[in-house]
């Protein structure tokens, strides 16, 4: 019996062919990650209620403007922080609240799944951070704020003078730099 061997250009064609194929992604890693995209997606619509759920077992007077979810994710801290805004004590009045800011990380009872490390989420008791925060959002690997600081011409529920700056965790929680 005779080795017969391919003429150079099919051989050729069939190497392309065999080294194309081999280069394509993977069906089943493609397919994973949109999967993984979609979780995410679901899990990120979740965060306002998880917020809302959080807050409401440390305080009275809920408040969250949605927009102030920030992906965010720094040293240990996880894939999220939201601001919300809480009466820690349920004293009532003009005021009494005090902004929160909750650290959001990935894990909790599924991959997928969002948790609030409870650690790193506490209502801000700084003299010098204002109770008023309007806004938070990353910028690089800083994470900053907008807020409302009384003048003294103010009534104790209606800041007026806009401030701005860095907020960092500190061994006394969050607060401004």
């Amino acid at each position: 019996m005779a080795l017969r061997f391919l003429p150079p250009s099919l051989a050729l064609a069939i190497g392309l062919l065999l080294i194309v194929g081999t280069c394509r992604a993977d069906p089943d890693v493609a397919e994973y990650e949109r999967y993984a995209e979609a979780q995410r997606a679901k899990a990120g619509a979740e965060i306002p209620r998880l917020v809302r759920k959080y807050g409401e077992t440390i305080g009275c007077n809920f408040s969250m403007n949605k927009s102030n979810v920030v992906a965010y994710t720094q040293g240990d801290f996880g894939a999220f922080v939201a601001l919300f805004s809480i009466d820690e004590g349920c004293s009532g009045g003009s005021a009494m609240s005090r902004p929160v800011l909750v650290v959001l990380r990935w894990g909790g009872p599924g991959l997928w799944d969002l948790f609030i490390d409870p650690n790193y989420s506490l209502p801000i008791h700084s003299a010098s951070f204002p109770r008023t925060v309007a806004k938070i959002y990353a910028v690089g690997q800083e994470l900053r704020f907008e807020a409302l600081e009384l003048r003294t011409s103010d009534a104790l529920c209606c800041p007026s003078k806009h401030v701005s700056g860095r907020v960092v965790w500190t061994s006394n929680g969050w607060g401004p730099q």
